[in-house]
Parts: C-alpha cells; structure tokens; sequence
C-alpha cells in the first residue's frame, strides 16, 4: 500500500499537484480512494473528501468556498460523467482550479522524485487557499444541507471546537422541539 501510494504522490506532483495545496477529490469508495488519500497525505495536501451523490452545484459551492486549487474525479463511474461536471466546474470558477479525472487508476511516478519530509515541512504554502486553511489537513462535508453543506476543518483545534459548540447548540434546540 506504502509503494502504491508513493507512486501515486510522484504521478500526482509530476501533474502539478503542489505540497500544501487543497484538493478536493470526489471517489467513489474504492482503493483508488485510500491510495489518493495516502498519496496527498504524502505531499502534504489539503483534502477535501466529497461525497460521491453530490453534484455540479454543490460540488462547485464546496471547491469555490474552500478555494481548491484541485478537483480529482473519475472520468465516468456509476453511468454518470464527472469529468465533464469537474471541468464545468473549472470553467466556472473564480479562481484557477485544475482538473485531474482518471479513468484507469491514479497517475503514477517515480518515488525518488517526491521531495523529503524534511523538505516539506519547511514548504511555505503554496495553494490558492492556504490562507483561508491554515494548518488545516483534511476538510469535511456533512450532506445534511447539501445545497450549502456545512465543513468541518480538521487540524484546526478553534475551528473544531467551535464547530462542536454550533452542533450541541442545534440538537439542545431540537431536542426542546419535541
């Protein structure tokens, strides 16, 4: 799984995916997926796994908000053809997102390309969002609202704590509905 995943971080930086940059990805749950998390866990990304059911509009709505620089997609899976929505979506958007929709497996490199984990943790960063993100790892949907759902950013204690905070709120006022 370790190799899988190193070849995978070389193809993926050998197509332009940068340490530190924010990728959401939309897989279906497959190994491809656990090797692509692996893989961007490897150089350093933010992720942004997003469900499979969702769709151009709320997919477009999480990659803007969180200001991905990339989405990777399957090409076509389950009849419906992602790679078509990912590069409407890139068309659309206000800022620079590439599209990486693979149809055979993950692209795949030679590891000794990939930079040290010394090297990166000295990277500045360098994706369009970092900003925003911070030391912010992995960024997660709920599908309870899916034309605006919510994130949860994970890295990030204040963020999660807040966000914990928001969510008993909300069962405590929904409990008192009953």
């Amino acid at each position: 799984f370790r190799d899988e995943a190193e070849r995978a971080a070389a193809g993926l930086a050998a197509a332009g995916v940068q340490p530190r940059q924010v990728v959401s990805w939309q897989l279906p749950t497959t190994v491809d997926a656990c090797v692509l998390m692996a893989a961007l866990a490897r150089l350093t990304c933010v992720q942004n796994p997003i469900i499979h059911i969702l769709r151009r509009n709320e997919v477009g709505f999480i990659v803007e908000e969180l200001g991905s620089d990339w989405l990777v997609t399957p090409e076509v899976w389950n009849n419906f053809d992602y790679g078509s929505m990912a590069r409407d979506i890139s068309a659309h958007a206000t800022e620079p997102l590439a599209v990486l929709a693979v149809a055979d497996g993950l692209p795949e490199g030679d590891p000794a390309t990939l930079p040290s984990f010394a090297d990166l943790r000295a990277a500045q960063p360098t994706g369009t969002a970092t900003g925003q993100v911070g030391q912010v790892q992995q960024c997660y949907r709920s599908t309870e609202s899916q034309s605006k759902p919510p994130s949860v950013l994970t890295g990030k204690p204040e963020e999660y704590h807040r966000r914990k905070k928001e969510g008993e709120e909300l069962y405590r006022r929904s409990q008192r509905q009953k």
